[in-house]
């Protein structure tokens, strides 16, 4: 199984405890249930203003690791949100920008310097305005 390795999004949202939630089997590998993100269908950029909302309070906290973890949900969020990726775009732009600075607070620097990159390689949105 795939228990602690990267690459999954979510926690906080499954069954608690550090050995809770079920497994689900899947094509390749096996995921802990509690590392999955739920997403509501037509509701992306409601979720994802939720999380970002959330990653702001993080932020201003001081919890930076919980302030990067919920960013990267909305960032994640935004890349599945489908018809409503317009809607997203600068959602996901304003949570690239609050991952960076969580790092620069939780002294990652090069994570810092790797999440301003995606944020200068990622498309404005439609109506043209920088986000964050």
């Amino acid at each position: 199984g795939n228990e602690g390795g990267g690459g999954g999004v979510g926690g906080g949202m499954g069954e608690g405890g550090a050995g809770g939630g079920w497994e689900v089997e899947g094509e390749e590998e096996t995921v802990r249930s509690r590392r999955l993100l739920p997403l509501m269908a037509g509701a992306t950029a409601l979720q994802s203003a939720l999380y970002l909302n959330a990653a702001r309070c993080s932020l201003l906290s001081g919890a930076w690791a919980a302030a990067m973890a919920r960013a990267e949900r909305v960032v994640c969020i935004a890349a599945h949100a489908g018809d409503a990726a317009e809607r997203c775009a600068s959602l996901r732009r304003t949570a690239i920008a609050l991952s960076s600075r969580a790092a620069l607070g939780g002294r990652r620097f090069r994570l810092a310097v790797t999440h301003a990159a995606a944020l200068v390689a990622s498309p404005l949105p439609a109506g043209g305005e920088a986000a964050a």
